[in-house]
């Protein structure tokens, strides 16, 4: 009931008032930085493994620092709602693949990455992002919708169950404040029982959400879930795991759901002619992302595509294979990932449970 009114009073806010509740949260998820990394250590602690200073760069950056991110975000784009209409962009939205004739491909593309303000030309050099849009037939037309969206959500005024992984600890928080701004619910955050130590700590770090009424935090099995699930005031399911813990949600609701599962994630090579330092460079960013959280993340990368033909092929693989192998072995610290393994493998794991 407190988290449905919270939610109720949320919906009927000015944006402006809603940018500075995100702006205050981001105040105290940055006052929270240490205790939440430090949290987060002791979690992998606690399962017998660390790799200390990786560790610790990691939980830094997934979990505080991607928030803060999110949170600073989202209160520019209130923000700019509030003074304009919609959010300003640093490029103005434009159409590619222009129809022609019976052509209906055309989209809109709108550039989010780097986004103004931020340091992203430091922590994303090189890199740019593009959302596209479905073209509903003008510019004009869809910057029309678009402000109209923005004027009308968030207008749900109802309660958000999410349900967190355990892998990295910035995702339930996520996928709270993405529920509360961009679809007006307060959200019920079921924490996974791995991350059960970090309850205080997450309560404390969005104080401001919580003392609005906007997100709760609770720790616990399947059956707290159910709970969840099944209380008269939950209108939607958020779910961050793998296949099987959808189905189970999937057969006990016919309420909505949305989910990011787990995945065999590939990166894809496009083959070209590429100089000896690009190459490098991005043998280190797959290499990246397989080893961050020890291979931990959903979308750590599992599967890398390339062109059989790709005359680089074999550099770029072995550059890869080369960065890996500098790497220090890490300790598989998830629950159950050595067993897992060693079912899947056919194999017996190191004694040190490095994987």
């Amino acid at each position: 009931e407190t988290l449905a009114a919270g939610a109720a009073r949320h919906a009927t806010a000015d944006p402006a008032v809603r940018a500075q509740l995100a702006l205050a949260t981001a105040r105290t998820v940055a006052a929270a930085v240490p205790a939440w990394v430090e949290a987060a250590i002791q979690i992998k602690r606690a399962q017998g493994a660390v790799h200390e200073a990786a560790a610790r760069a990691e939980e830094l950056a997934t979990g505080p620092l991607v928030t803060l991110r999110l949170l600073l975000l989202t209160a520019r784009a209130l923000t700019d709602i509030a003074a304009t209409g919609r959010p300003r962009l640093a490029r103005p939205p434009r159409i590619a693949h222009r129809a022609s004739g019976s052509d209906l491909t055309s989209v809109v593309e709108v550039d989010v990455l780097p986004a103004r303000g931020l340091f992203d030309a430091a922590i994303f050099p090189g890199y740019k992002a593009t959302v596209r849009c479905a073209n509903p037939g003008s510019l004009d037309t869809f910057l029309e919708t678009w402000q109209e969206e923005c004027a009308t959500r968030p207008s749900g005024g109802s309660v958000a169950l999410v349900l967190g992984a355990g892998n990295v600890t910035g995702l339930s928080v996520a996928d709270a404040i993405s529920q509360i701004f961009e679809h007006g619910r307060a959200a019920l955050v079921k924490l996974h029982p791995v991350h059960e130590p970090l309850t205080a700590v997450l309560q404390k770090a969005v104080a401001p959400l919580v003392d609005a009424g906007l997100v709760a935090f609770v720790a616990g099995d399947a059956a707290v879930a159910s709970a969840g699930i099944a209380a008269d005031t939950v209108t939607h399911v958020h779910l961050t795991g793998g296949a099987a813990a959808f189905a189970g949600v999937a057969a006990s609701t016919t309420k909505p759901i949305t989910c990011e599962l787990g995945n065999v994630t590939p990166w894809f090579v496009v083959p070209g002619r590429y100089t000896p330092a690009q190459l490098r460079c991005q043998a280190d960013t797959i290499a990246a992302s397989i080893a961050n959280n020890t291979s931990f993340n959903c979308i750590a990368t599992k599967l890398i595509v390339t062109c059989r033909r790709w005359d680089q092929r074999g550099e770029l693989i072995g550059l890869i294979r080369e960065r890996l192998a500098s790497l220090p072995p890490r300790p598989a610290w998830y629950p159950g990932a050595v067993a897992l393994w060693e079912e899947i493998s056919g194999r017996v794991a190191p004694g040190a449970g490095t994987l």
